[in-house]
C-alpha cells in the first residue's frame, strides 16, 4: 500500500516569521549549528514530518513517499537544501526515515504553476491513471483494477495554501486529503496526527475516485 505525502516547504517545514524570531528558536532550542536562521528548519517540524512516515511504514504492507509540490521543486539548489536539512535532522536523531531520503524522485509539474489546489490534484490523477493501468496489465479486468488500484494508494498534501481547502474546482476531492498548517507556525504534532489519520484511515476509496473523475469531467 503507497502512501504518498504531498510536502509544501514555506509554512510547514519552514514557517514564515521574522528573521529574529527564527533566529531566537533556533538558539534557545541549540539547533543553529552555522545554518542561516532564515533557512534552517525547526527540528519540532521535521520531527512532525518524520513521525508521519515512521508511523506509516511500521505497518510491513505500506510504504510512505515524499512528493515535493513546494515551488523549491523549481531549483536543484532548493531541492539539496531540503535534503540537507533532513539529513542535520537525522544526524541528531538517527532512528529518523527521513535521513534515508537522498533525492526528490517524485515532484509535481515542473511546468504547470498554477493553483496550488490544481497542480496537487493533476499530480494525483496521473498517479491514479498509472497505477490503474499497471493493475489492468495484470489482472485483465478494468473494473477489478480500478478498486485494487485505488485499495492501494492513500495521500495527505501538508500545505498552508488555502485553495487545497477552498478552491471549488478540486475541493471535494482535495479537502478530505488535506492538512492546512498555520504558516507562521508549520507543522505541529498535532498536524501530523491528523496526517496520519488521513493516511491509514482515509475514506472510502470509490468515493474518492467518484469525487475527482467527476471534478475532472466539469474542469
Amino acid at each position: 500500500h503507497l502512501c504518498y505525502i504531498l510536502l509544501d516547504i514555506d509554512g510547514v517545514l519552514l514557517p514564515i516569521r521574522s528573521a529574529d524570531e527564527a533566529a531566537e528558536e533556533l538558539l534557545s532550542s541549540g539547533e543553529c549549528d552555522g545554518r542561516d536562521p532564515a533557512f534552517a528548519f525547526p527540528h519540532r517540524c521535521l520531527a512532525a514530518l518524520s513521525r508521519i512516515v515512521a508511523s506509516v511504514e511500521q505497518f510491513p504492507t505500506r510504504r510512505c513517499r515524499i512528493c515535493l509540490s513546494s515551488t523549491w521543486r523549481a531549483n536543484a539548489e532548493s531541492r539539496q537544501h531540503i535534503l540537507d536539512e533532513f539529513q542535520h535532522y537525522a544526524k541528531r536523531n538517527p532512528e529518523s526515515p527521513l535521513g534515508r531520503i537522498v533525492d526528490f524522485e517524485l515532484t509535481t509539474s515542473m511546468t504547470n504553476y498554477s493553483v496550488r489546489q490544481w497542480e496537487v490534484m493533476e499530480w494525483v490523477h496521473q498517479q491514479q491513471q498509472q497505477q490503474q493501468q499497471e493493475e489492468e496489465e495484470e489482472q485483465h479486468h478494468a473494473a477489478a483494477a480500478d478498486r485494487e488500484s485505488w485499495s492501494n494508494f492513500s495521500w495527505v498534501v501538508l500545505d498552508d495554501d488555502e485553495s487545497c481547502v477552498e478552491d471549488a474546482r478540486f475541493r471535494d476531492a482535495c479537502a478530505p486529503h488535506t492538512v492546512l498548517t498555520d504558516s507562521k507556525t508549520g507543522l505541529t504534532e498535532r498536524d501530523a496526527d491528523r496526517a496520519i489519520g488521513v493516511l491509514l484511515e482515509s475514506d472510502d476509496a470509490l468515493t474518492q475516485l467518484a469525487a475527482l473523475r467527476a471534478a475532472l469531467r466539469a474542469a
